[in-house]
């Protein structure tokens, strides 16, 4: 075990990226579950495929809707317009407009994929040094680092693809974990986030990004509800700004 000098998950996967000595590192989470296959079937896949493959990545899915689909209760008319509420937000957000029509199928279990969707993957060490592994300037509470590493890799010329074949799950439920956080956390996250959008704005395109502002700006105002804090939505905005800002400015 190594203890990381700082609570900064890019600094801690640089860390461990560094001592390791072999030519493929798994990256994951620290709330994952897997699927018992889960190593086995990404390590043949990612060894099997062509040398401009960088990583290969899985799926994960929020185990707690998991759990909610298997349970009997009886859902009210509240919850089930909340779910509307939730896939209307999510067709403004990245992952309704910028990421279905960057996905290349390649056969039943393999597809070609824009970025890296989360921290949940296999991949060739030598290409996460090539880039200059995770960018440790990002600020915690961190929002798209995975996606800062997989732009980068693709402007380097590597691939990234994701396998269906295996299982991979958050244990953690954001919509608890986020509550009784502070006006710093949602700023911060949405800082990261924006700064990362815009910086790679080639990628995403700007009305992507300014779709995404809406959905997180409407977001916000269920956070301020949830936390009883009129103050995050404040927040969160001066960290869209400031994110898109230094996105603006970055030079590479």
């Amino acid at each position: 075990m190594v203890v990381s000098p700082l609570k900064n998950r890019c600094v801690q996967s640089n860390i461990g990226i560094k001592l390791a000595n072999g030519e493929y590192v798994a990256i994951l989470d620290d709330d994952m579950v897997l699927s018992s296959n889960w190593l086995e079937i990404m390590f043949n896949n990612i060894r099997n495929s062509p040398a401009e493959v960088a990583c290969i990545c899985s799926p994960v899915h929020p185990l707690y809707k998991i759990r909610d689909k298997s349970s009997h209760n009886v859902r009210t008319k509240s919850h089930l317009y909340l779910q509307v509420f939730r896939k209307f937000l999510r067709a403004l957000g990245i992952s309704g407009t910028f990421w279905p029509k960057n996905v290349k199928l390649l056969n039943e279990e393999i597809k070609e994929i824009p970025t890296i969707p989360s921290n949940c993957m296999v991949c060739k060490r030598t290409t996460l040094v090539d880039v200059g592994l995770y960018d440790m300037s990002l600020l915690e509470p961190l929002r798209g680092d995975d996606y800062d590493l997989g732009f980068r890799l693709r402007k380097l010329g590597y691939k990234i693809l994701s396998c269906d074949a295996v299982k991979a799950f958050h244990t953690e439920n954001y919509l608890i974990k986020w509550l009784s956080k502070n006006q710093r956390f949602f700023k911060n996250m949405s800082l990261t986030e924006f700064y990362v959008l815009t910086k790679h704005r080639e990628f995403v395109g700007l009305h992507a990004i300014i779709f995404h502002m809406l959905y997180r700006i409407i977001e916000s105002l269920y956070w301020s509800y949830k936390n009883k804090k009129l103050s995050v939505i404040p927040s969160v905005l001066e960290g869209i700004v400031e994110g898109v800002v230094q996105g603006f400015k970055y030079r590479k």
